[in-house]
């Protein structure tokens, strides 16, 4: 019987995905509803501007500065306009 544990960054912003929210480490492929820039909340009450994907069915992706241009090359356009309605798979990496 599996064992259910809580990973650490889960209760530092549980309002959005990271890698700690895949499930045992596998693929998730999501649709991108829209990507905005936004005020975000960090550790010890930081505030600050973003750029967060929001997903069908899941919690909004904050976007570093790889995700951003892996998107860029995968769907050939810069514009986070033309991103809305396309899939992205997300994993764990180092």
């Amino acid at each position: 019987m599996e064992e259910t544990r809580t990973h650490w960054k889960k209760l530092i912003n549980p309002e959005y995905i990271g890698a700690y929210s895949l499930e045992n480490g596998k693929d998730l492929t999501v649709s991108i509803e829209k990507v905005i820039r936004e005020m975000v909340t960090g550790d010890g009450g930081k505030k600050e501007e973003c750029t967060v994907a929001y997903l069908v069915g899941q919690k909004p992706l904050i976007l570093n500065r790889t995700n951003s241009k892996t998107i860029t090359k995968i769907y050939n356009s810069p514009y986070i306009e033309d991103w809305a309605g396309k899939k992205i798979t997300l994993y764990a990496t180092t």
